[in-house]
């Protein structure tokens, strides 16, 4: 019974997951993990690499692009 629910919670979390990534694209996921870099306390030159990284490949003809169509 207690896998049941595990099962469960798995499925409604996996499903909140998956709304969120419809509406968010590449470009935002990008801003919100660096921002949750800062906010971890990384190293200043550590997220301006991150930064420069986001800008070159992740965001590149990507901006527009929901996380579920990748």
């Amino acid at each position: 019974m207690r896998r049941l629910g595990l099962a469960s919670q798995w499925h409604r979390r996996l499903e909140v997951l998956l709304a969120i990534a419809r509406r968010v694209t590449v470009a935002r996921a990008a801003e919100l993990w660096l921002q949750s870099c800062d906010a971890a306390g990384l190293e200043r030159s550590t997220i301006t690499a991150y930064r420069q990284h986001a800008d070159l490949h992740i965001a590149l003809g990507t901006v527009n692009t929901h996380l579920t169509r990748i």
